[in-house]
């Protein structure tokens, strides 16, 4: 059904381990074959070579493994972060960005492209930009209107399986404004197709 799919696709993003695209004959390459052109996105925790690479993981794991939970608590207490995530919202504005070059170049030069992001990479980056100081942290957090923590935009559905209740997109866009047409639907409910809006 999924390659059945990608026949009419643009963009395939998958999050899935290397392993399982390969049992499934959807690799990059593979991809590439039923749909030439294809913009092939997927997101792994510890990159796509290397002795980490198979194995399966999600934000937090990334933040764990290269020590930023650390930072947020000490060595004998590490802790997430107070916004529960590590960079999952940079992982895909970072994808977004990269399928965003990749149709671009298609649109110039033709052939399929894969764009790769890494979870701990995205982490090891964030902390290359530097980290404040603990003390400094803590002494001028929700001090100040300029300091205070901003709460995130909720929002409230009425769906099939109950009462849904969600993060609107914290970036607002002008020209693509949120969209949900589909939220929580009982699970085996939907059809393998394209929804169109």
């Amino acid at each position: 059904m999924v390659k059945n799919l990608l026949k009419d696709a643009d963009i395939f993003f998958a999050n899935r381990r290397p392993e399982l695209m390969q049992e499934i004959g959807l690799t990059a390459e593979e991809a590439a074959i039923l749909k030439p052109g294809i913009i092939y996105c997927n997101v792994s925790t510890h990159g796509d070579r290397g002795p980490r690479a198979g194995r399966p993981g999600f934000d937090q794991v990334a933040g764990s493994v290269t020590g930023m939970m650390v930072f947020e608590g000490d060595l004998e207490n590490p802790k997430i972060p107070v916004i529960n995530v590590v960079n999952d919202y940079l992982v895909s504005w970072i994808a977004s960005i990269g399928v965003m070059a990749a149709l671009r170049k298609r649109a110039k030069e033709g052939g399929s492209y894969r764009v790769h992001v890494s979870l701990s990479r995205v982490a090891l980056w964030i902390t290359s930009l530097g980290i404040f100081d603990k003390s400094y942290v803590e002494s001028v957090a929700n001090k100040t209107p300029e300091h205070a923590e901003k709460k995130p935009e909720l929002f409230i559905l009425e769906t099939a399986v109950g009462t849904y209740r969600g993060y609107t997109d914290q970036v607002h866009m002008s020209e693509t404004p949120e969209y949900y047409r589909t939220v929580l639907v009982p699970r085996g409910s939907s059809q393998p197709v394209w929804l169109v809006r």
